[in-house]
């Protein structure tokens, strides 16, 4: 990692151009970057508190947990979509440094991280209100937790769901432990899908039999997903969806 002149965030060494305030970055040579990788392998072996589980959440990563929770392997899927690491979930995982190493969250401020207020699955937020999964980078992933307000008449799992500003800004009309999925850009309408309880440990529980707990996106989101064979005569998925290997032995419709 490395400082911004101008903005003093922090970001990748081999940015050429600050992603906050597009001023040029100085181009590192080769010494430094050898040093700063050194420096990071030091900063990540270092006991600072964060979790030593293997189910890391980094950027635009997901874990995989079958019911057996049965360690797996990391792919990286084609651009545009996110990847899987397949492994045993631990909760505190997601608050890993996207960068790969030992406390940074990319793009964070210099007085910390503040990208996860709550955890998901322990819902420690204040009365009336829930933890929710949002994207505080404007994108298409699940980026960071924050406490919102529980609407009135909440909506149930598997209903029509609403959200406000944008499909993933985190505040939903869906009830505490669900969170509205496949919203609609235009219409911001989605389905309040529940997140699967990864379980003490560490196995995935979902309701429907032949599911997968997945953590979905850098902020690792629990959902349940049918689990699928790519090389099925027929469709393995239902119609829209898509059979995405996680690896070579597990494979999700998505």
């Amino acid at each position: 990692m490395k400082s911004c002149p101008a903005c003093q965030r922090h970001v990748r060494a081999t940015e050429t151009t600050c992603p906050f305030c597009a001023v040029p970055l100085r181009e590192l040579g080769a010494p430094m970057l050898a040093l700063l990788g050194l420096a990071s392998m030091l900063v990540g072996c270092s006991d600072d508190g964060l979790s030593s589980g293997s189910g890391s959440a980094g950027t635009e990563g997901t874990t995989a947990v079958s019911s057996s929770g049965d360690p797996g392997e990391t792919v990286t899927s084609a651009a545009g979509t996110s990847s899987f690491d397949t492994g045993q979930v631990d909760a505190d995982a997601t608050a890993e440094d996207s960068s790969g190493g030992g406390g940074f969250i990319y793009g964070a401020p210099d007085g910390g991280d503040t990208s996860f207020e709550c955890d998901l699955l322990a819902n420690d937020c204040p009365d009336g209100q829930k933890c929710s999964p949002w994207a505080n980078d404007g994108g298409s992933e699940w980026t960071a937790t924050r406490c919102v307000p529980v609407v009135p008449e909440p909506v149930g799992p598997g209903e029509a769901c609403m959200t406000e500003g944008s499909p993933l800004s985190g505040f939903d009309d869906c009830d505490v432990g669900s969170v509205c999925i496949d919203v609609d850009p235009a219409t911001l309408q989605g389905i309040c899908e529940p997140m699967c309880d990864t379980g003490p440990d560490g196995s995935g529980l979902c309701s429907e039999p032949g599911e997968l707990c997945v953590l979905t996106g850098p902020a690792g989101v629990p959902l349940c997903y049918l689990e699928c064979d790519p090389a099925a005569p027929e469709p393995p998925c239902p119609r829209g969806e898509i059979c995405m290997e996680l690896n070579p032995e597990v494979a999700i419709c998505t």
